[in-house]
């Protein structure tokens, strides 16, 4: 038996991924993995151990700073100000 994690498991790809496995439970056992792994080494390193196969799908976001200058060229902030403001309001 193949121990399968798959990461992106509520996504269009891996959903329809997950559900085809599970046509074969001889064959093949899916490995839960949440979101929450990606924060934490010792979960991620569990869940990886437990793994013969990792299909990783899962869509991440960007770091805050990195999604807040890229505001900053569209949105064209003037000042350290602005810039500051609009990070506390994405919670960056």
């Amino acid at each position: 038996m193949i121990r399968v994690g798959i990461t992106g498991q509520p996504g269009f790809v891996g959903t329809h991924l997950y559900n085809e496995l599970g046509l074969f439970p001889d064959e093949f056992l899916r490995i839960p993995f949440e979101d929450s792994y990606f924060q934490s080494e010792e979960k991620l390193r569990s869940f990886v151990r437990e793994c013969d196969v990792i299909v990783h799908l899962a869509a991440m976001n960007r770091h805050c700073a990195e999604i807040c200058r890229i505001e900053d060229e569209t949105t064209g902030f003037n000042t350290e100000e602005e810039y500051r403001r609009f990070a506390e309001k994405a919670n960056c």
